[in-house]
């Protein structure tokens, strides 16, 4: 599973974090990569992709903010790649 280390700049964020720190850890491996600010972040998240090789790719985002980095990312995956994605907006 691919996350956000950086979703929302502090100036946006008024809460104490981004992370959920409730102490159950999911069953998962989560790569934290994706920056929402930093474009370049983007474009390593976007190669880091393509040497996994994925078969499917599914993201959802909430706000019109996070869509454009999501976005950007599956551009660039795409380029040359017959993978199948899908994108869900809430």
């Amino acid at each position: 599973m691919l996350s956000f280390s950086l979703q929302y700049p502090s100036l946006l964020f008024p809460g104490k974090t981004q992370f959920d720190t409730n102490g159950n850890k999911p069953k998962l491996f989560i790569y934290s990569k994706i920056n929402s600010i930093n474009p370049l972040s983007w474009i390593k998240v976007a190669f880091w992709l393509k040497k996994q090789q994925p078969d499917l790719i599914i993201t959802r985002f909430w706000v019109p903010f996070i869509g454009i980095a999501l976005g950007t990312i599956l551009r660039l995956f795409r380029f040359k790649n017959n993978t199948d994605l899908s994108c869900f907006m809430r």
